[in-house]
């Protein structure tokens, strides 16, 4: 048998606070959508420049995005125009997992 399962894989697992998000406005998918935005990157627009079309994509800088602190820092601004951290509305956890999940369409 084989199994993906290892004690040497940790993860971060995010859990958000959806009561509490919804109470500030939020959207549970508004949490994952910024996190997604600073941590991954997200396409903007494209432009084209110097005869060329070059792709914009915002992302955080390295050094904001390299610990688990910086995950927690990650800005969310509110429909009332406030901006809170994702710390205010998530918490993150070390916990065990599969190294590699396979996915098969």
């Amino acid at each position: 048998a084989y199994t993906t399962w290892s004690a040497a894989a940790p993860l971060l697992e995010l859990r958000v606070d959806r009561e509490r998000a919804q109470s500030v406005g939020l959207e549970p998918l508004d949490v994952f959508r910024a996190l997604q935005a600073a941590l991954g990157g997200q396409a903007i627009n494209d432009v084209s420049l110097f005869g060329r079309s070059w792709r914009v994509v915002m992302e955080a800088e390295a050094a904001q995005r390299m610990s688990v602190a910086d995950i927690l820092e990650v800005p969310l601004r509110t429909p009332d125009g406030a901006v809170l951290p994702v710390g205010n509305l998530a918490t993150v956890e070390l916990v065990l997992g599969p190294a590699t999940i396979v996915r098969h369409d």
